[in-house]
C-alpha cells in the first residue's frame, strides 16, 4: 500500500532531460572602442593580440577608425576562394584569444558588422573559422554576406573546392555566427544588431564536417592545424567599391 508515498521515493541522481550546456563568453573585443590605426605590411596588433595581415595592398581602405570600427574597402578583382586568396584578409589564432583553449572546445566566434549596403555581384564579406596557418588552407568552414544576383547570405564548405549554400535575406545581417568544434562547422546570422543567444540566431546551414578526418591525408591535417579565425572581403568581375566594417568580435566556449 502506497500510502502517501509520493513517487518516485527517492529522487533521481540525474535529471532528465539535462539542462543545455551554458557558454561563456571567453573573449570579445569591440573594434569601435580602438584608436585609429592603419593596417598594412604582414602583422598587426589590435586590442593587445597580434593578428596576421594578408593583401593589404588589395584594399582601398584597411584600418582601424575610432567610433566605427575595422573598415575593408576590397579594390576591385580580389577574391576569396579556395583557390584565390587575393582578397584583403586578416587572421587570429584562437589560442591566442583564449590562453587555456584545448582543440576539444566547442566555440561559436560572432562578428558584429555594419550594414555595407552590398548592391551588385561579387561584393561579398564575412566570418571563417577552420584548421590551417597559411593563406591556401582547405579545412575551413566560413559564412558571409554576399550579393549573388540578389542579396544572399552564404555558408561555405572548402576543401579543394567550394561548396555553397545560399539563404536568401532581405536584409543585410548585422551579426554572423560560425559555431565551430573541428572538424564541424555550424552557420547562422542575426538581422539585430545585439549579440543574440546562439540559439537565437537563424540557421543557415547546419553542421557539416569541413574535410577529410584522416590526420595523415593532406586535406585532414586537424591534428598537427592551428585553429584559425578570419575576417575578409572581395570585390571581383569590376564590381561598385563598397566598404565592409566590422563593428565587434566574440569568442563563446560550451561549458562542459
Amino acid at each position: 500500500m502506497l500510502g502517501s508515498v509520493g513517487w518516485p521515493a527517492t529522487p533521481p541522481t540525474r535529471a532528465w532531460p539535462g539542462p543545455q550546456l551554458p557558454w561563456q563568453v571567453a573573449y570579445e573585443l569591440d573594434f569601435t572602442r580602438l584608436p585609429s590605426q592603419t593596417i598594412s605590411g604582414s602583422s598587426v596588433t589590435i586590442g593587445g593580440v597580434g593578428w596576421s595581415v594578408s593583401n593589404a595592398t588589395n584594399a582601398d581602405t584597411f584600418d582601424l577608425l575610432e567610433g566605427t570600427g575595422l573598415r575593408v574597402a576590397p579594390k576591385d578583382a580580389t577574391q576569396f576562394t579556395s583557390s584565390t586568396r587575393t582578397a584583403p584578409w586578416l587572421q587570429v589564432e584562437f589560442d591566442d584569444l583564449m590562453e587555456d583553449h584545448d582543440r576539444t572546445d566547442r566555440l561559436i566566434v560572432q562578428l558584429r558588422v555594419a550594414i555595407a549596403g552590398l548592391s551588385a555581384d561579387y561584393q561579398s564579406y564575412g566570418l571563417m573559422v577552420g584548421s590551417g596557418s597559411d593563406a591556401n588552407d582547405r579545412e575551413v568552414g566560413m559564412l558571409e554576406t554576399i550579393w549573388a544576383t540578389s542579396l544572399n547570405v552564404r555558408s561555405t564548405r572548402m576543401i579543394s573546392s567550394e561548396t555553397n549554400l545560399d539563404t536568401s535575406v532581405s536584409a543585410e545581417p548585422r551579426v554572423l555566427q560560425c559555431a565551430w568544434r573541428a572538424p564541424c562547422v555550424e552557420t547562422r546570422y542575426s538581422t539585430p544588431e545585439a549579440w543574440p543567444r546562439p540559439q537565437d540566431a537563424t540557421i543557415a546551414s547546419y553542421d557539416f564536417v569541413l574535410a577529410n578526418q584522416v590526420p595523415t591525408t593532406s586535406d585532414g591535417n586537424f591534428a598537427a592545424a592551428t585553429n584559425i579565425v578570419r575576417l575578409w572581403a572581395e570585390r571581383n568581375n569590376a564590381a561598385a567599391a563598397y566598404t565592409a566594417t566590422f563593428e565587434a568580435i566574440r569568442v563563446l566556449r560550451q561549458q562542459l
